[in-house]
């Protein structure tokens, strides 16, 4: 008799789901209770977590700026790749001016290539301070961007940046004033005393061959296998929209790159 049972995923279950699956765990045992005092007192060490959990469910309840913070993260990205698909796109134009402004433009923002839009929150928000300080104070970079008529999107991206920060700080003070949660060690603890039942279950499972442990084995491999598939699941779908977020970063640039050809505006 086997169970094989998967617990290393748990970490990657977001606050509103751990508890949840704890819930259901519990359920499960009461439902099917075994006579086994060591498995019965594991079980009741793992719904003494019941209480704190749901301490960590209460506190994963999305602040009402979150949608609006997201919102604006969404558009400085948008503004980002905005100003660095017209500056490549005119560093193919056949009006030399243009292409020289752009050409110290595309210097400029190189040395952020491949790591701007990849940013979390706080690290875009600091390399986009760098990036407007630069827009405002570097003579060469300034008169670039007003050649080319890219002000506006840098003033525009400022715009957004001091918005987003200023509900950051403002949803920061105010989960602040909270009570205090430290999810992390809750979450720890109530784990170490479930992978022990756990491993109750399954050493007492096999040493004995007693088939009493297999109703209650499969009723909670259905709910550890949904919340791992859920996780794996998840991970697949963020892995397939960042690549697809790259191509059509690259896509963009090659049609900007046609549409500028000499070649293909004589053709």
């Amino acid at each position: 008799m086997t169970n094989d049972f998967t617990t290393g995923w748990l970490v990657l279950l977001h606050n509103d789901e751990h508890p949840v699956l704890f819930e259901q765990i519990c359920f499960v045992m009461d439902k099917y209770k075994l006579d086994d005092e060591r498995v019965n007192e594991a079980a009741a060490r793992v719904k003494s977590h019941l209480e704190p959990l749901k301490q960590v469910k209460v506190r994963s309840l999305r602040h009402e700026l979150t949608p609006a913070i997201r919102e604006l993260h969404t558009q400085r990205r948008q503004s980002l790749m905005s100003l660095q698909g017209q500056i490549h796109s005119l560093t193919l134009s056949t009006v030399t001016e243009e292409r020289q402004a752009a050409n110290v433009l595309n210097i400029w923002l190189g040395k952020h290539r491949g790591q701007l839009l990849s940013l979390g929150y706080t690290p875009l928000t600091e390399r986009i301070n760098e990036i407007v300080a630069d827009a405002e104070t570097d003579v060469n970079v300034s008169g670039a961007l007003a050649a080319l008529s890219l002000m506006p999107i840098v003033e525009r991206l400022k715009a957004i940046n001091e918005e987003f920060k200023n509900l950051s700080v403002q949803r920061r003070d105010e989960l602040s004033q909270t009570d205090k949660v430290d999810a992390r060690a809750i979450r720890q603890a109530a784990d170490k005393d479930l992978r022990l039942m756990l491993g109750l279950i399954e050493a007492n499972a096999r040493i004995t061959g007693n088939e009493a442990y297999l109703p209650l084995i499969q009723a909670l491999k259905k709910f550890l296998d949904y919340y791992r598939i859920l996780v794996q699941s998840r991970k697949t779908r963020r892995a397939t929209e960042k690549n697809a977020k790259t191509n059509v970063l690259i896509v963009s640039k090659q049609e900007a790159a046609i549409q500028t050809d000499p070649v293909t505006e004589s053709a």
